[in-house]
């Protein structure tokens, strides 16, 4: 009984489970088959077939200066949720401003960040407070470098107290000028002159030649002054001289004009003989002179210094030493005729010293009053200075009378005949007679034949009196000066002068002979007649010396 009861419920159950399902379905099918056909945009259940009708958008993660941020919007029909992201905003860079150190406390250069996130962008450096210091005021030197040794000095900061012990390098040795010095020196050498050759900075540079341009210490005591533009401390000194039986002296001296070094030389050679004055001496030099001290007069070759090489080094120019103020910079007060001025000089340190300037000559450039000379009597010019009112009188000689304005012919001049004219002085109206030479006509010499191409035979010869016009003529007979005007006349181009060349447009055959002949003129007055002789069995020119008739 039990049993069956058990059957009977779980079949109850499993027909109600199968009624449940078969209906819903059916229901569900049915329902949305209404819902489709009704209203297809409220189905919340398929946004794709949604009109969407959003709202605005929203933030849903803001965007950072380095990473992304989303924004959202929702369908005000179906609900549904659109997203997108937005890009990284990246750094606004400001400038952290550089903090100025003192000798005390440390520096900081410029930097940048970002001003929304503060992220260093740029990190300042640090400017340690010790390279703050400025040591430019020297206290005390222990020892100067040299070319062979190190130095030791003293600074003082210019902002502070403090105090710094520098050891200063070596100075470096350089070739300051190994250069050719002729035409220097010369028998009117004039020692006053003491800029002849310059070396400044490395660069050599001669200068100009006094006297007659002899390249040899002509006398005793004749000098070459070298000026190295600076005092520099030289390794190596030689000199390049040639000559027999000469002696001389080099002296070096120092910035202030002190003689530091003093060497004999002699040369009995005509070859180039390197005379070695210095060689690692640490000499401090800013002049160097080579003078004459003995020749032998009985030969021409005395004393020739051919090149001067130097080796120096250049000092610190931050350490004490004898200042040079040779370098013009600018007049302070421009001196005139009247007064004394001023200007600065530097020396080659930086240094700068006003000096004195003196007046300068005047300026007669200002004419105030003029009186012309005439043929028999003086002028007279009076100028002014520029700057004051000093004058000066320039006195003007007396011309002179100068008879060069033809009048008339008294008498006319030929070849043969002399002649006589009036003339007139260009400043005055006074006349005088003079006596006129015969006519000196610049005769054709020399005419020779140089080429014959074409239609076309090239003449040259030689004038060597005044120049005047030329005619050209031909024929088929030798050509004189009675049958001249007998002759054909030819067009030709003349060109040269002293040595002129005719060109003539002239066609000659084989077996045929012409002879050429040129005669000068000036209006009617002739000259004498040259002529050549041309052609034959060859068409070749014939040399003048035989053809000439």
């Amino acid at each position: 009984m039990k049993k069956l009861i058990l059957l009977l419920v779980i079949s109850l159950i499993l027909t109600c489970m199968l009624v449940a399902c078969g209906g819903n379905s059916t229901d569900t099918n049915t329902d949305t088959s209404s819902d489709n056909s009704n209203d297809a945009s409220t189905d919340s259940s398929n946004p794709d077939v949604c009109n969407h009708d959003y709202g605005e958008w929203e933030v849903l993660k803001a965007a950072t200066c380095t990473q992304k941020g989303f924004d959202k919007r929702t369908c005000k029909l179906c609900k549904y949720i659109d997203s997108k992201g937005t890009e990284a905003k990246g750094h606004t860079t400001v400038v952290i401003e550089a903090i100025e150190g003192s000798c005390t406390q440390d520096g900081y250069t410029e930097g940048a960040k970002c001003s929304e996130c503060d992220i260093v962008l740029k990190q300042p450096e640090v400017i340690p407070m010790e390279s703050l210091h400025q040591y430019d005021k020297i206290v005390s030197v222990q020892s100067q470098p040299t070319i062979t040794s190190e130095g030791k000095v003293t600074f003082r900061c210019s902002k502070c107290d403090a105090k710094n012990e520098v050891t200063l390098p070596k100075l470096t040795v350089t070739t300051l000028g190994k250069k050719d010095v002729y035409n220097i020196t010369t028998d009117e050498y004039n020692p006053a002159i003491d800029n002849i050759w310059k070396v400044v900075d490395g660069n050599t540079s001669t200068g100009g030649l006094y006297g007659p341009g002899d390249d040899w210490f002509g006398n005793i005591g004749d000098k070459l002054i070298i000026e190295l533009g600076q005092e520099v401390i030289i390794d190596e000194l030689a000199v390049y001289v040639c000559g027999n039986y000469t002696a001389g002296t080099v002296t070096v001296k120092n910035a202030k004009g002190q003689v530091v070094k003093t060497s004999k030389i002699s040369v009995n050679s005509e070859s180039t003989q390197k005379q070695t004055v210095i060689k690692g001496g640490n000499v401090k030099a800013y002049t160097i002179e080579i003078k004459v001290d003995s020749l032998k007069w009985e030969s021409y070759l005395t004393f020739k210094v051919s090149e001067v090489e130097i080796k120096a080094a250049k000092p610190d120019t931050r350490l004490p030493h004898d200042h040079v103020y040779r370098e013009y910079v600018e007049d302070t007060v421009k001196a005139t005729c009247l007064d004394t001025g001023r200007a600065n000089y530097a020396c080659y340190c930086g240094f700068t010293q006003e000096k004195d300037t003196p007046v300068i000559d005047h300026n007669f450039s200002v004419l105030v009053a003029q009186k012309d000379a005439t043929c028999t009597e003086n002028g007279r010019y009076t100028y002014k200075c520029e700057t004051c009112n000093d004058k000066r009188e320039k006195q003007i000689y007396a011309k002179g009378h100068i008879y060069a304005k033809l009048v008339n012919y008294v008498t006319v001049p030929t070849n043969a005949q002399k002649g006589e004219a009036v003339f007139k002085c260009i400043g005055c109206d006074l006349t005088e007679n003079k006596n006129l030479m015969p006519l000196a006509l610049g005769n054709a010499e020399h005419l020779r034949v140089t080429s014959v191409l074409n239609n076309s035979v090239t003449l040259k010869f030689n004038v060597y009196g005044e120049s005047a016009n030329y005619e050209v003529r031909y024929s088929n007979a030798p050509i004189t000066s009675e049958n001249f005007a007998n002759a054909t006349k030819i067009d030709a181009t003349i060109t040269g002068n002293g040595e002129y060349t005719a060109t003539v447009n002239l066609s000659i055959g084989l077996n045929q002979c012409y002879y050429l002949a040129i005669r000068p003129y000036i209006s009617e007055n002739y000259g004498e007649v040259s002529s050549i002789r041309l052609g034959g069995n060859q068409l070749i020119p014939i040399d003048y010396e035989d053809a000439n008739v």
